[in-house]
């Protein structure tokens, strides 16, 4: 059987977490106040604080809303219209905890997109043909890095296909897994960002290594469906039968 290995964020596990204690908080036999709870709900806003900056500071765009407020916002919708009163106290303990990391992260996000703004939007190249999970690439000039993300669940890292290719190393039983090519590694995070440092690189070798970096993506990206056998099924079907009695 080929080794699929799953991708998923901290922030999607965290999410799933806070969801699931929180169903426990709301039942009346478990009144008062989750130290649990109040811990998840903190590492999930930091989270999501980071993804904001993170998508925000490649788009060059801005929200008016503080990160901290987009944040909560986001993770009020995740609980279904929780009840405010008793919702409050976590929220204020949300607050205090991360005001100053959001502040430094407010700092990070006017650095990231302040350079968008004055530069060319980074490079992106798209791809949906001939794949079976379609990803984008993105030059990401404030990180001297490339990076595959892709773009639909779900989605699989399949590495016997990468451990099968010639003069591919794959090495790590956790994330982040790194995969060698040649003098490139490559580095695989938990939710399936393949990451290219390319610092120092000439501009015509990152259009190089670029195109490596799409050639492994593919390589690792499926959505776990037999698509080879499907193909082979498929062709054998194309082809004519003998005629009846041919041979006899």
């Amino acid at each position: 059987m080929s080794r699929l290995l799953s991708i998923t964020s901290q922030r999607t596990f965290l999410r799933a977490a806070v969801v699931a204690l929180a169903a426990t908080a709301m039942e009346p036999e478990t009144p008062g106040r989750s130290s649990l709870l109040e811990d998840c709900l903190i590492s999930l806003t930091l989270e999501e604080m980071c993804h904001i900056v993170q998508v925000q500071g490649r788009a060059g765009y801005r929200h008016p809303a503080t990160v901290l407020e987009q944040a909560l916002d986001a993770i009020e919708r995740t609980l279904y219209q929780p009840d405010s009163c008793q919702w409050s106290q976590y929220w204020q303990s949300v607050r205090e905890t991360l005001k100053q990391p959001a502040s430094q992260l407010e700092l990070l996000q006017a650095r990231l997109i302040t350079p968008l703004r004055q530069e060319e939007m980074p490079e992106r190249q798209r791809v949906e043909e001939g794949v079976e999970v379609p990803f984008e690439i993105m030059h990401l000039p404030e990180l001297d890095a490339l990076v595959a993300v892709p773009l639909k669940e779900p989605c699989y890292l399949h590495l016997e296909r990468a451990q099968a290719q010639e003069h591919w190393v794959v090495s790590g039983d956790h994330y982040p897994l790194e995969i060698q090519v040649d003098d490139l590694t490559f580095v695989v995070s938990s939710a399936g960002e393949v990451l290219l440092q390319v610092q120092n690189f000439p501009k015509t070798l990152v259009r190089q290594v670029m195109e490596m970096l799409r050639v492994v993506a593919q390589t690792l990206y499926t959505d776990g469906k037999p698509h080879f056998r499907a193909r082979v099924e498929e062709s054998e079907a194309m082809e004519p039968s003998p005629p009846q009695g041919e041979g006899e």
